[in-house]
C-alpha cells in the first residue's frame, strides 16, 4: 500500500535575492576588487528556535596579516527576509526591504570607517610584500 501525501500542492519559491546572498555577492566583489588581497567573509548564524531570526556578519580578512579580521556589518533577518536589522558602527538601523537594504548596506561599504579600514590593510600587506627578502 502507498503513502498518501498529505501534503498538497508545494509552493513556489519567490524569485529575491535573500538579505545572505547580497551580503555574499559583496564578499566576493571585495576579493576580486582587491586581486585577493583582501577577502570578504560572510558568517551566518542560524536560529534555532522557531521564530527566532537569523543573523550574518560579513567581515574583512586579510589573509596574508595571519587572517587579520576586522567585522563591517552584522544584520539580523526574519524568514521572510524583510524587514530586516543592520548593525554598524554608526548604529542600528532598519530596511523594510531589498532596495532598503541595498542603499544601507552601500553606505555602510562606502563609509569613511570601511574606506579607513581597507586603506590601513592594503598598507599594511604592502609594507609587508616591500620588506620581504627577493629570493636570489
Amino acid at each position: 500500500m502507498s503513502t498518501k501525501n498529505l501534503w498538497g500542492q508545494m509552493p513556489q519559491a519567490e524569485k529575491v535575492r535573500s538579505p545572505l546572498a547580497i551580503l555574499r555577492q559583496q564578499a566576493s566583489l571585495l576579493g576580486q576588487t582587491t586581486r585577493g588581497l583582501l577577502e570578504g567573509i560572510v558568517t551566518r548564524q542560524r536560529a534555532f528556535d522557531p521564530g527566532r531570526d537569523f543573523s550574518a556578519t560579513l567581515s574583512i580578512v586579510a589573509p596574508s596579516l595571519d587572517s587579520y579580521e576586522v567585522q563591517v556589518v552584522e544584520i539580523k533577518y526574519p524568514l521572510a527576509c524583510y524587514p530586516l536589522e543592520v548593525s554598524w558602527s554608526e548604529g542600528d538601523t532598519k530596511a523594510s526591504d531589498e532596495s532598503e537594504f541595498v542603499s544601507v548596506l552601500g553606505q555602510v561599504l562606502s563609509s569613511k570607517r570601511t574606506k579607513t579600514i581597507i586603506g590601513r590593510l592594503l598598507t599594511q600587506i604592502h609594507a609587508e610584500l616591500d620588506s620581504s627578502p627577493n629570493p636570489e
